[in-house]
């Protein structure tokens, strides 16, 4: 028995809350850019464990008349983790894909027992679960390392990779969100100086293909007008529900959408973008950008703003 291959599907039509579109349709030359899962809490206890995990629970799934279709898992390093990166394997999927395809499996996946499936964010290691530390040096941040490793061992927050930028910066990797949360709420003193833990701004894909607009928070409508803006735009070549699932996130800064299919994807993201060009903003602190791949501005993380209006 295998996995079925079906026309497009486009994600159901809601209010509630990665990348390459078939040949031809692509503005730029970023081929499955986030057409990739990020799938977690698998075992850890050696360099391929997760891997071998998933691969495990792929098995037990076709053997009970649950087939998945051929996949790619991939272990991001050789370090214990607890995640695995998954993308289809077929040829055919691969030229022409299909995020509806791998929403499938990212459902199925997820609702095995322990097992948490997402799309995956960025090309790095998974911002939902890291914290990190600003030094003024790469050799204070070598120096406070320890002193926090201590902490968080005290404390029972299992870091699953730590590593110090050139600027100084330590970013830890925990295990759980839950030691997210505590060390969030959390004063860190270490020798007598606070230690500040700040938290990666990034916006989880809810679908593949999804897009986002950064620098729409002086638009207090900016939520309407950009689906109103979409629907009317390519509704006449494209039909009805043209936008699939749209939300304002990061302090009602950042516009995202998932539309009804790659082509339509594609062609927001190659025409201009001019629907704030003549209105007046509140602020110029965060201008607004042009449409761009969600998983590209996780990549390039998007700046603090405070509205007031």
């Amino acid at each position: 028995m295998s996995f079925p291959i079906r026309e497009f599907q486009p994600m159901s039509v809601s209010d509630e809350r990665s990348d390459t579109p078939p040949p031809g349709l692509i503005p730029d030359a970023q081929l499955i850019l986030g057409i990739e899962l990020f799938i977690s809490g698998l075992n850890h206890t050696g360099p391929r464990s997760a891997e071998e995990n998933l691969n495990q629970i792929i098995q037990n799934l076709a053997a009970a008349s649950q087939p998945l279709p051929d996949l790619n898992v991939v272990s991001p390093n050789s370090i214990n983790v607890d995640y695995v990166y998954v993308s289809l394997k077929d040829t055919c999927l691969h030229q022409n894909p299909q995020p509806d395809v791998l929403e499938t499996i990212r459902d199925i996946l997820d609702q095995q027992q322990g097992v948490c499936a997402h799309w995956r964010m960025a090309k790095s290691a998974d911002k939902a679960r890291q914290l990190f530390f600003v030094t003024d040096s790469k050799s204070e941040a070598t120096l406070l390392k320890p002193r926090l490793d201590t902490i968080f061992q005290a404390e029972h927050y299992n870091v699953q990779s730590v590593w110090i930028s050139d600027a100084g910066w330590i970013t830890y990797h925990f295990h759980l969100t839950t030691a997210i949360d505590n060390l969030m709420h959390t004063y860190l003193i270490v020798d007598g100086h606070s230690c500040i833990p700040r938290r990666p701004r990034f916006v989880q894909p809810i679908f593949g293909l999804e897009i986002a607009i950064n620098g729409v928070g002086d638009y207090p409508q900016a939520h309407t007008l950009i689906n109103h803006y979409i629907q009317d735009t390519y509704g006449p070549q494209f039909g009805s529900d043209v936008v699939r699932r749209s939300h304002i996130m990061l302090d009602r800064n950042v516009y995202c959408t998932v539309l009804k299919n790659p082509a339509v994807t594609c062609l927001l993201l190659s025409e201009e973008f001019n629907l704030f060009k003549n209105k007046p903003r509140f602020t110029s602190s965060v201008p607004t950008w042009q449409p761009n791949y969600l998983y590209n501005l996780n990549i390039q993380g998007f700046p603090t703003t405070t509205l007031s209006f």
